[in-house]
This record gives C-alpha cells, structure tokens and sequence, in this order.
C-alpha cells in the first residue's frame, strides 16, 4: 500500500473474488482501492451477501424497517437541498428504498473512518445513501460505480415505473458525484448523453487462474470424451436475467442438443436460487444439477467442456464470460451476452439468439476441436491483455485520482 489515507467503500454485497458477477466488480474496485487508501468497506446488503469479503474485513449495516424509515424522514427534509433532491428522485427505486439517506449516521459510525474521509459508491441505489455518508464526513469527494445503466435494464425487462424511477435517481444524485463509472461503453456514453455529466469506462475484469486452478482442455469432447458433454451456466440465480437463461438453457436448449449429438448431455446450474420455482425446478430434469451457491466456481469450471450463456437482456457485462475464457472454455452466448465486451462471433465465441441455434453452436463445438482451440486461445488472450485484474486495476486507481483530482468543480 502507497498510502494509508482512509477510503469509504459502501457496497450492496459482501466483495468476493468468484461466485457472484456484482461481488467480484465489487472486490475488483476493492482490491484497486486497497493500493492507494486503508479501506473501511461497510456492506449494506440490499443485493445479497455472496461469500464474505474475499480481502479484508468488512462491517454490515442493519437495514431500518419501514417504521424506522418514516420515523426519521422529516429530519431529512428540514435540508431545503434533501428536499429538493428527495422531490425530483420519488418515488426511488426499490432498493434505493431499503437503503434509504436517513441511515447516513449510523452508515458513519459503524465505519468508524475520520471526518474528511471521501467516499465510494457501488450502485445507484446506494447513491443517497453514499451522498448522505459524505456530506456528514465532510469528504473531499465521492465517486459512484453504476457498474449497469438499470434504467435500460429495467426497460428491457419491461418494469417501465422502476426504469423511470432510476432515471429520476441517477438524473439528480449522479452529478454530485465527483467520477462516475460503467462496466460497458454504450451505456457509459448513454448516461452521459442522458444526463449530461462525465461517467468512465471501467470494464468487469477476473482474477486469472492459475497452477491447480487452470486446466486447459485439449481432448473435449465427441470423439475425444467419449462420456459426453458436460454445459456450465454459472451465474446470481436471484438476478432476472440470470434465472430466464437458465430456464432456456434447460428446457429449451438441452433437449435440441440431445438430438443433435451422439454423447450424453449434463447441465451444471451454479448459483443461488431466488424464489423463482422455474428455477428450482430444473434440478428434476434428468442430467441437470442446480448446485446452489458456490463460494469458488474452479471445480466447476474444470468439470465442463463449454460454457452456455442464452442471455435474453442483462445490463453491463458479463463477467460469466470472462471467468469462462480465463480458465479456458469455449462459450456459447447471445447477443445480449456478449453486449458491452470488445468479441467477435467466431473469433471469441459462438454467438446463437435462438433455442435452436443455441444447440446447433454446441453441437458443432463438439464437431470441430479446431475451431474449440481456436476460441480458447483467442479469448484467453483477450482476458488478460483486456479483462484481468492486471490490465484493469490500474484504471480504477486513475479513476479513483480523478475524483480527487476534481473534487473541486462546481456540482
């Protein structure tokens, strides 16, 4: 560490290094962060808590009941500023709702951090909060990783009051924001026009593999294995996007591919189930194994021959896809799944919008050891010269300067 000025890290999930896309952003700005700041990382567990900090140690902060919220919203709108940026951002968006502003004094004890301490940010339903936490710090500045643009997800996912809720949000908490970043380019630039204030590309990135982690297969499969083919999707099942893909992987895309190739098929569904029965439920289809959580895919990924990523929308990108190049599997994906990363169909993946297409990619990965080998190595090298920690982290270290660098602009 070059410095031990102290850095508030606010994040909806606990960082982890694996398991979960948000918790692995998380631990990447974290670990960025770790370099420059001695950093306090306070978890307000709005999207869950993946496996405990991956780096360090971290305090969570117990989230008001309803009555709570409402108990204390009149001291927050004597500010004439909170009562206007209350007014322009209602009604918030769901989570911003559960991680309300008035918890910024219990925020600024459990961290424990001195005043003039700045602070980070991980999403825009923190942002309120995070606004809130700096403003009684006093703190030199503040960024905010959106990582996703979710008013476009949630338009593409057809919830129009939350995509309009976010807009609100972003529109009135983003420029008090002294950098601002996103994981995907077009989305980074679609902020910006749509608000008009700076936002920065930081793109998702993985830790690399390796020693008895990586194993990069030649022989798979067909001919080469002749016990079959073994399809990961490894994802957040809570996440809608996540949880509609793995309904179509198994009972669209499986079923296709049985009748394309001559080897037995099996699916391996990793990640926590939400409360969605759609998804539970592919663990009775024969040949499927829906794991639950798992702390540390590896083992998953040397089990399989090819990951199977029939994302129908999604925000930000794919960080299922890099962990698959990195430990060197070939990917099958969509349009959507590939969104926001620098790949080209055939190059780096096979790009397949539809059940059946889907199946057919699979079923010529399986044809082809060729065009496997070349995929892998193509991806792999995007990885590290694009999306490994390495490449990545030094960015968010500039990010982070910039923030300081400008804390002093007008809002």
């Amino acid at each position: 560490m070059t410095s031990q000025r102290e850095l508030a890290y606010l994040t909806p999930i606990a960082p982890a290094h694996t398991g979960n896309g948000l918790a692995m952003r998380s631990f990447l700005f974290l670990q960025a962060a770790s370099c420059d700041f001695a950093v306090k990382v306070l978890v307000v567990p709005v999207s869950g808590w993946a496996a405990g900090p991956a780096s360090g140690s971290a305090t969570v902060l117990a989230l008001p009941d309803r009555h709570q919220v409402l108990a204390e919203i009149p001291g927050l709108l004597a500010s004439p500023n909170w009562r206007g940026r209350i007014t322009g951002a209602y009604p918030m968006p769901a989570r911003a709702r559960l991680a309300p502003a008035t918890l910024a004094a219990a925020a600024v004890s459990a961290l424990g951090v001195a005043a003039g301490t700045p602070v980070h940010v991980t999403r825009s339903y923190l942002a309120p909060l995070g606004i809130a936490i700096a403003e009684q710090l006093g703190s030199p500045w503040a960024s905010l990783d959106l990582d996703d643009d979710d008013e476009q997800l949630s338009r593409a996912l057809g919830d129009h009051g939350e995509a309009s809720a976010y807009r609100r949000l972003v529109g009135v908490f983003g420029p008090l924001f002294q950098a601002v970043a996103l994981a995907a380019p077009g989305e980074a630039a679609a902020i910006s026009r749509s608000h008009g204030f700076a936002t920065t590309v930081i793109p998702n990135a993985v830790r690399l593999p390796g020693g008895d982690e990586l194993r990069r297969r030649a022989g798979w499969p067909g001919q080469d294995r002749p016990e079959g083919i073994s399809v990961l999707f490894a994802g957040n099942l809570t996440y809608p996007p996540n949880a509609g893909a793995a309904v179509t992987l198994v009972r669209e895309v499986l079923p296709r591919l049985r009748l394309l190739v001559d080897r037995p098929v099996t699916v391996t569904v990793a990640g926590e189930p939400g409360p969605d029965d759609q998804v539970r439920s592919l663990a009775a289809v024969p040949g499927v194994q829906v794991t639950g959580f798992v702390a540390d895919l590896a083992a998953c990924y040397r089990a399989a021959d090819v990951v199977v990523a029939p994302l129908a929308a999604g925000g930000g990108t794919r960080i299922k896809l890099l962990e698959a190049f990195a430990y060197g599997l070939p990917v099958v994906t969509s349009t959507a799944g590939a969104a926001g990363l620098d790949l080209a169909d055939r190059v780096h993946v096979l790009i397949a919008d539809s059940p059946a297409d889907t199946a057919g990619a699979v079923a010529t990965l399986a044809a082809s050891r060729g065009l496997r080998e070349r995929l892998v190595a193509a991806a792999g090298g995007l990885v590290s010269r694009s999306y490994s920690h390495d490449s990545v982290i030094p960015r968010i270290r500039k990010f982070f300067a910039s923030a300081g660098g400008s804390a002093g602009r007008p809002s």
